[in-house]
């Protein structure tokens, strides 16, 4: 019921025209103090500076449902990963405080140590690994989002070419997507139009208004607005590898790593992870990390 209340909202706001469904009205690197969602004791030792300040203070965008968005209310954080995050810090017997930044100042704010670690459906890529450190929790595909139907048969990144494709700034789809239009034009073909955007629900909004072609993202946002639109779009494919998606710390860190390695652990063996995600209307759409495996 609780899912159904939030997802009949951000329906509204989104058809009605909004673009950023509460997450643009709110200041860039706004805090929140969230509410853990159920009462775990403390079964993880915090580091040492974490238990001085009392608190975690994880950064993530929130304009990505249903990883993490803004409620009704335009003050309420809500989403998945905000459920995960909020635990976090209630597991090593201290607070949880959220910081909403553009997905593309994210993780400046971390080297700059605005924040103990970002979780913001970031993808474990070569280039990220080189400077951060990873804390991998599941793997999900990539895909096209198209209007029922497919019209144009986009299903591939290089279908792509001479089309219109909507993206998340500075992510790792904004890569793959250059990347496939720079590799048409050197085979004589056309160019892909990239239109990037600070947030996932101002893409979709573009494709709604025919304004786009497809809208290029991970399929745990996709399938959470397919279902959103009653299916008026559709995946229209699902190119390459699922990529393995993580908690991310910085490289001199190791400390955070392993302390929030062991609460997602905890998490996960209190079943708040797989709660969650059928609460989001994740299922089918992710694979979890387990307790004993491991992620790619």
């Amino acid at each position: 019921m609780k899912h159904r209340f939030y997802a009949l909202a951000m329906s509204a706001l989104l058809l009605a025209g909004a673009t950023s469904v509460r997450a643009g009205d709110t200041p860039e690197g706004k805090s929140f103090e969230v509410k853990a969602p159920s009462e775990l004791s403390k079964t993880v030792e915090p580091p040492e500076k974490l238990a001085k300040a009392g608190k975690i203070v994880l950064c993530t965008e929130l304009g990505n449902p249903p990883g993490g968005f803004l409620a009704e209310d335009g003050a309420t954080p809500k989403g998945f990963n905000i459920d995960i995050m909020s635990e976090i810090g209630p597991v090593m017997g201290i607070k949880s405080q959220i910081v909403n930044l553009p997905f593309a100042s994210i993780f400046a704010a971390l080297d700059t140590g605005k924040c103990d670690a970002v979780m913001s459906n970031s993808a474990k890529t070569p280039a990220r690994v080189a400077k951060y450190n990873f804390v991998p929790y599941m793997t999900m595909n990539l895909g096209l989002m198209v209007p029922k139907g497919n019209p144009l048969g986009l299903k591939t990144y290089e279908d792509l070419s001479g089309y219109r494709a909507a993206v998340l700034v500075s992510s790792t789809t904004e890569r793959l997507v250059k990347e496939a239009s720079d590799k048409a034009v050197a085979a004589g073909g056309k160019p892909i139009e990239i239109q990037s955007y600070p947030q996932y629900t101002t893409g979709v909004r573009q494709l709604e208004l025919n304004r786009v072609d497809a809208f290029v993202g991970d399929t745990m946002s996709i399938g959470y607005f397919v279902n959103l639109t009653k299916n008026k779009f559709e995946v229209g494919g699902t190119p390459g590898a699922p990529l393995t998606i993580g908690i991310v710390v910085r490289k001199d860190d190791s400390e955070m790593q392993d302390a929030i390695q062991k609460a997602y652990v905890a998490l996960y063996k209190s079943g708040l992870v797989q709660k969650s995600a059928e609460t989001w209307g994740m299922a089918g759409s992710v694979s979890f990390c387990g307790a004993d495996s491991v992620c790619p």
